[in-house]
């Protein structure tokens, strides 16, 4: 049986949200789960994979041509999009949007331009930016770019180095268990890695997510 939003609430101190289909949330949506989270509760939202991932079709709610999405363009198409994101997470009350970039934007001089270009150029609203990338890059690569474009770096605590600065961004994907839970020495790696930074988040994608986040809360509060 589905979790239920409340089980949620009761249990974890955050939650990221992802689009449904990649489609944003209509702003009234995200704020009536604003209304029903308790206070101090956080929300992290997921920027729609479409603004980075070029879509060979486009979900139902979104029109036009899907050669002008993807790839950060900055296309009427695509900068409604990104609009419909930040409304979203405006009104959901989120501190941080994370973006998802795939391996055709990389570390390279054309892949540093497009971000740059993008993330210089848009209204963030006064929300944090997050970004994971993939593809080649390496640690120096990412903090620079971070550095430069003032973007908190997305990181796999038992895989990769811990980014820099104040704020920790956490996110384990579906290949970090395997089908598994997590083990207990896997969550006190984590929680060693998090610890120092003023404000820290650890987002689950795994097989067992609800139960792992749990477990780490936990171990934290212990």
């Amino acid at each position: 049986m589905p979790l239920t939003r409340a089980q949620y609430f009761e249990v974890l101190s955050s939650v990221e949200v992802v689009p449904a289909q990649e489609v944003p949330m209509r702003p009234a949506s995200a704020h009536r789960m604003a209304e029903e989270a308790p206070q101090g509760f956080v929300f992290s939202m997921v920027a729609s994979r479409i603004l980075t991932f070029p879509p060979d079709t486009l979900p139902p709610g979104l029109s036009g041509d899907p050669k002008r999405y993807g790839g950060l363009q900055l296309t009427p198409e695509s900068s409604a999009l990104y609009e419909r994101t930040l409304d979203a997470a405006t009104a959901l009350g989120a501190r941080t949007v994370v973006f998802i970039t795939p391996p055709q934007i990389g570390p390279g001089r054309r892949g540093k331009e497009t971000l740059g270009q993008f993330f210089g150029r848009v209204d963030r609203r006064g929300l944090r930016f997050a970004w994971e990338p993939h593809g080649p890059w390496v640690d120096d690569e990412i903090a620079a770019v971070c550095a430069e474009q003032n973007l908190i770096r997305c990181f796999d605590p038992l895989r990769d180095r811990a980014g820099p600065g104040d704020v920790a961004y956490a996110r384990l994907g579906p290949f970090a268990a395997l089908g598994r839970s997590l083990a207990d020495d896997e969550l006190e790696r984590i929680v060693e890695v998090l610890e120092g930074y003023e404000d820290a988040f650890c987002f689950f994608a795994t097989d067992r997510a609800f139960s792992d986040a749990r477990r780490m809360r936990a171990l934290v509060e212990s």
